[in-house]
Order: structure tokens, then sequence, then C-alpha cells
């Protein structure tokens, strides 16, 4: 018994199968072509809508301060771009534009975030960077955690400890700059430890010197010189909080405590 192969269905010369319809495709088509166009149109539609109606047009800019006092609100209001954008349909505003123009004129914001807030305000919300010390370059700039130096003048909170003689790498330092040395990530892991230790939270360092690349000498309140040198910072600030601690040692009479040695030298005598 002969075996009969199918045959493929014969092809037209423009590629489908003679048995296959193109109008028969178009218009089991038409359906969903006509759904898709009445999406869009309502897109559209919808859109004019929104950038048209007055009821979305700019009438108040916010400024928002994330946990501290910021006293550029006045000035960020001011600000061309911000001024601009009351009256201007909110849909309109590049959101993004306007936070890369106010980190730029002000370094000292760690973040800046700008929201539309329906129907009508433009809020701008900023995380200020918080200073930890002072550090003496051509000026006395606060810096922050990671290292970014924040304007001459700012108002601080509370006094903080003045660090002279780092090493910057910065040949003409400004506001906005970030310092980044192995002297400054050892600062900064003092002034952490230094924190969690409540008996040198209450004396407090008033000066940091580094007087070469393996000297770190800090003042606490009470006039006493500390000597830190070089090693781990945590043991050495445990001996310090162990000496502070002792009732028989007469701060009022030390000069200075050494810590670079194994055994702590303390140096006493007049101030």
């Amino acid at each position: 018994m002969a075996i009969q192969k199918k045959r493929s269905p014969r092809r037209k010369a423009g590629g489908l199968p003679r048995d296959i319809d193109p109008a028969v495709i178009l218009r089991k088509s038409m359906p969903v072509l006509i759904f898709l166009s009445i999406i869009l149109l309502m897109g559209v539609l919808i859109r004019t809508i929104f950038l048209s109606m007055p009821y979305f047009v700019i009438n108040k800019v916010k400024v928002v301060s994330i946990d501290a006092l910021f006293t550029g609100k006045d000035t960020v209001e001011n600000m061309e771009s911000v001024k601009n954008s009351k009256g201007k349909n909110i849909f309109h505003i590049d959101i993004q534009k306007i936070a890369q123009e106010i980190r730029k004129k002000f370094p000292e914001l760690k973040k800046v975030t700008v929201k539309r807030v329906m129907p009508d305000i433009l809020e701008i919300r900023v995380v200020i960077r918080i200073p930890i010390a002072v550090i003496k370059l051509n000026e006395y700039y606060p810096v922050d955690y990671e290292g970014v130096l924040l304007p001459p003048g700012t108002k601080l909170s509370k006094p903080l400890p003045v660090i002279e003689g780092i090493s910057t790498g910065l040949s003409r330092p400004k506001t906005g700059d970030t310092v980044n040395s192995s002297q400054f990530k050892s600062i900064q892991v003092l002034l952490k430890k230094m924190r969690s230790m409540e008996i040198l939270t209450k004396y407090g360092i008033e000066r940091l010197e580094i007087l070469n690349a393996d000297s770190l000498v800090l003042f606490i309140k009470n006039g006493i010189e500390v000597r830190i040198g070089q090693g781990d910072i945590t043991e050495k600030l445990k001996k310090l909080e162990t000496i502070l601690k002792d009732p028989k040692v007469d701060k009022r009479v030390i000069k200075y405590i050494d810590l670079r040695f194994k055994d702590a030298v303390i140096g006493v005598g007049p101030r």
C-alpha cells in the first residue's frame, strides 16, 4: 500500500499560503486594533486635560528640612528655577533638574528630593550634613562624618573639636570638597568610639592636633593633653577611660596622659 505524503499549502508569490486570506487576518485583528486605538486616544486626552487644568497649577513651594534646621530655606525658595515653577502646571516641572541645582548651590546638603504634592504644591525635602568637628585649613571648615567640608561660619548647635595639622590633599579647599586621608579616617574612628564611652563624652574634646603621620594628640575639656600615637584606638581609649574613672587619680594635677606605651604614662604639674 502506497503512503501518500501530505502536501504543504502552496504559497502565493507574496509568501502567504494560498488558503490564508489577508482580508480575513485584518478582519480578525480589527477589534484589537480598535481597542488599542481607543486606549491611546484616551491616554492623549487625559494627558491634555491634566496639563491644561488650572487645578494642577503650582501656587505653593514647601521646603522641608529633615532632622535638623536648614537656614538656607529662604534662599532655596528664591532660586530662579524654584520661583519660576509657581504658576506652571505641576506636570511640566523638571523636578530632577531643580534638585540638581539645589545640590550644586548647597553642598552642605546630603540629600535633596523634589516631589509633586497634588494638586498644586512643589515640596523640596532636604537632609543636612551634620558636622562632627571643625578643620583648620585656609579657614575653619565644619566637616561631617563623610569628610565633606561645610561652609565656614556655619552655625553650630554645640562646640565641636577643632582639628589642626591634618593633611587633606586639597590644594585649594572649598565648601563641598571631601577630605580623604588616613588621618581623617583615624579621627572618625576616635570620635565615634568616644561618643560610646560615657566618661569620655562627659569630658569631651576641645582640640585635636596631628603633629606628624605617627602622632595624634587630643586635648580634653579640662585641659589635659592626651597623646594617642598609632595603634589600636579602641584599646587606648579604654585605658584613658580607666584613668579618668579612677577616684584615686587627681585630674586637677594631670598635665598629660601618654597612651603610646604599653602602660600609660601620666604627667603631673602646673598647666
